[in-house]
């Protein structure tokens, strides 16, 4: 499961079995999203009675707003910082990791062989299509980088769509 940590030092943490926790500063635990049940459900509410779908990833965003890939729903849902669950963006297939990327936009790596970038209002674009992508990163100069699972390797997406072998095993 996923792991972030915000400039607080706090960690959120995504555990599979649908609930999303906060490690605070001063060491307590605390469930910030899910109820431990399966499903779709919860969003306008509070996010500790909401229903997930086996979350996989956690990132944090600007305003202590974290965002969670909820894999098995197919979309990304957001905790505001008043603990109210709401879903960001659809259409992200199975996302399995998001990191953040410049301009407050998101890196999703789809587990149906896609990298997305979601901008801040929750639109989704294709980056590139790749087989079995499981991590994501982002650099400053616009480079996409994706661990493939299958292949055994990561690869470069340049700013211009183009997919090279960048470490291979």
């Amino acid at each position: 499961s996923g792991i972030d940590v915000d400039h607080d030092e706090r960690i959120a943490i995504a555990e599979y079995d649908n609930f999303i926790r906060v490690v605070e500063n001063d060491g307590r635990i605390v469930t910030v999203a899910g109820n431990g049940g399966t499903g779709y459900a919860g969003d306008g509410g509070r996010a500790i009675d909401a229903l997930l779908g086996h979350p996989h990833d956690v990132v944090w965003r600007i305003g202590g707003v974290l965002v969670i890939a909820d894999a098995h729903n197919g979309v990304l849902r957001q905790v505001d910082a008043n603990g109210r669950i709401s879903t960001f963006a659809t259409g992200v297939g199975a996302p399995i990791d998001i990191v953040g990327a410049p301009g407050d936009a998101l890196l999703v790596a789809d587990g149906g062989g896609r990298v997305l970038r979601v901008d801040p209002a929750g639109a989704v674009s294709v980056v590139a299509s790749v087989s079995s992508p499981i991590g994501v990163i982002g650099d400053y100069n616009g480079n996409v980088y994706v661990s493939q699972l299958d292949r055994r390797r990561v690869v470069r997406i340049s700013p211009s769509g183009r997919v090279t072998p960048f470490v291979t095993r």
